[in-house]
């Protein structure tokens, strides 16, 4: 399994080319970890030179990749978010300083709970609205990164749900855009922390090398441990924008017909009892 964060052990090997008050020279070539410097943050920092050697070398980039701009507006926010989700180990040199600092990380899941959340919240609003759903609102919603992009015809659909159907349905949406949100972001983490660790400060220190690749171990093992679920989404929930669109077209028919019998939820039994343990 990944390790959460960077060993004491390791930790401290990181600044052993340090000398105590004077600190390290570090990501960029500023010195930090000494006396009145500021310390050695291992997460944000290489998140922070891989974001900014992400924009300045269009080699290191491919035109296919999302700019993590499309994510984060800046390398701040994408350090924050890294921190939260990976945790932070905080370095001085100095004698007289608190030499280790960490920070626990909460994971994944809990960014997909907080998504959730906030996509719902979102999404609310437009299904109790009788106006033609603006653009701005949609685009809000969309991960254009992941593929998912909604339109106001499924609003629309959404809409002519009611009770206990459109809270299923509106819930199992806002499930899925959460998901999509919480990947991008993870993919984009990784992309990070890949490129951080090519900053030349980072490059020459050996022990820094190997807290990088703890946290790309840690960002790709929260990853893989939301896969099931993904797997599970796929299955049984990423069909429920095509559903609300079905189920809102059959409506129109049978209510030309005069005929509107119950339409079926999707089912939610088509679990793979193995897919955990792989």
């Amino acid at each position: 399994a990944a390790q959460r964060g960077v060993d004491a052990g390791g930790a401290a090997r990181v600044v052993e080319e340090g000398d105590g008050a004077g600190g390290l020279q570090w990501v960029g070539g500023a010195m930090a970890g000494g006396r009145s410097q500021p310390p050695i943050a291992l997460t944000a920092d290489l998140v922070r030179a891989g974001h900014q050697l992400l924009l300045n070398s269009d080699h290191l980039a491919p035109r296919s990749s999302a700019l993590p701009t499309m994510v984060w507006e800046a390398p701040e926010e994408a350090a924050a978010w890294a921190t939260a989700v990976l945790g932070e180990t905080e370095l001085r040199l100095c004698s007289d300083c608190e030499a280790l600092a960490t920070r626990v990380g909460h994971g994944l899941q809990a960014e997909i709970r907080a998504e959730t959340e906030r996509a719902l919240a979102q999404l609310t609003p437009l299904l109790s609205d009788d106006r033609r759903p603006q653009a701005e609102a949609l685009s809000a919603l969309a991960v254009p990164g992941m593929g998912l992009v909604l339109s106001a015809q499924l609003i629309y659909g959404l809409r002519t749900e009611t009770g206990a159907n459109r809270a299923i349905l509106s819930g199992r949406l806002a499930a899925e855009i959460a998901l999509a949100r919480a990947l991008e972001k993870a993919l984009t983490l990784r992309q990070l922390l890949r490129l951080g660790r090519q900053e030349p400060n980072v490059a020459s220190n050996s022990e820094a090398q190997r807290a990088a690749e703890r946290l790309l171990a840690q960002i790709e093992e929260e990853i893989n441990n939301i896969l099931f679920e993904q797997r599970v989404r796929r299955e049984a929930l990423a069909g429920t924008a095509l559903a609300i669109l079905e189920r809102s077209g059959r409506r129109d028919t049978e209510l030309l017909s005069g005929v509107l019998p119950p339409a079926p939820l999707p089912r939610l039994d088509r679990i793979d009892p193995h897919a955990e343990s792989r």
